[in-house]
């Protein structure tokens, strides 16, 4: 595999992370958005460019094995991923050109540049979620998620819209609670944070243990939905 190709999907995870902190430096509208139009303009241009080696090597991954602190380096892109990670991207670059006006007017001077910089954050979040190929780096990718839709509705002084925010974290905080409570009982079954050898590991299972798989997964198809599903209460408003 080129060493270029994992350079690019490195590049892929950590620019809109580098973009949102540049906004945060500059505060100028018009420059944040110029920053967050380029940076998406660019992960369009890497997710195309990546694509055909997927199509070749069918996955592209990165493990570690020398510490746990590496763990933070791994990534896993196969060709469903890549299709989402587009689509996604690009209905980020859509609601940049279309939405761009409406956003803007019902934020103040100081909240449009913010806005800008939580966006980026968001958007190396779900970078970060789609890449993932170990539970800490999902966690933790799942939790930057919630933090940044969480302070983009809050930098409006909608009351509404601060009530339900209000409401969307609380449920968020227990449904972490939740995700981390299976993902701990996953590592404590598999002795595995990597979602490879999870898989390898799930065959050689015993059979008494399967139903403790299913409550695991269970549990976590409820906390997901506990912390995103409250998500489309937002739609409307936002839109709005």
């Amino acid at each position: 595999m080129e060493i270029g190709t994992i350079s690019n999907i490195y590049l892929l995870i950590f620019l809109p992370l580098f973009a949102s902190l540049l906004c945060q430096i500059f505060q100028i509208k018009n420059i944040c958005f110029l920053i967050s139009l380029a940076s998406v303009v660019v992960l369009i241009g890497l997710v195309l460019k990546i694509f055909p080696d997927i199509l070749i090597y069918e996955k592209i991954k990165n493990d570690y094995e020398l510490s746990l602190l590496s763990i933070t380096l791994e990534f896993s892109l196969d060709l469903v991923g890549v299709i989402f990670l587009f689509l996604i991207i690009f209905l980020e670059f859509l609601m940049l050109i279309f939405y761009r006006s409406d956003i803007e007017n019902a934020l103040n001077k100081r909240n449009q540049a913010n806005f800008y910089s939580v966006f980026l954050l968001n958007l190396f979040s779900l970078v970060g979620i789609l890449t993932s190929n170990n539970l800490f780096n999902l966690y933790l990718f799942i939790e930057i998620h919630s933090f940044a839709f969480f302070a983009i509705a809050t930098i409006s002084y909608n009351s509404k819209l601060l009530n339900i925010s209000f409401k969307n974290f609380c449920l968020s905080s227990v449904s972490s609670i939740l995700i981390l409570i299976c993902f701990f009982a996953i590592f404590l079954t598999f002795g595995e944070l990597n979602f490879d050898k999870i898989v390898d590991n799930l065959f050689l299972l015993p059979s008494n243990k399967i139903w403790f798989l299913f409550v695991i997964l269970i549990l976590f198809s409820l906390a997901l939905i506990t912390k995103f599903f409250p998500l489309w209460q937002y739609f409307e408003k936002i839109k709005q």
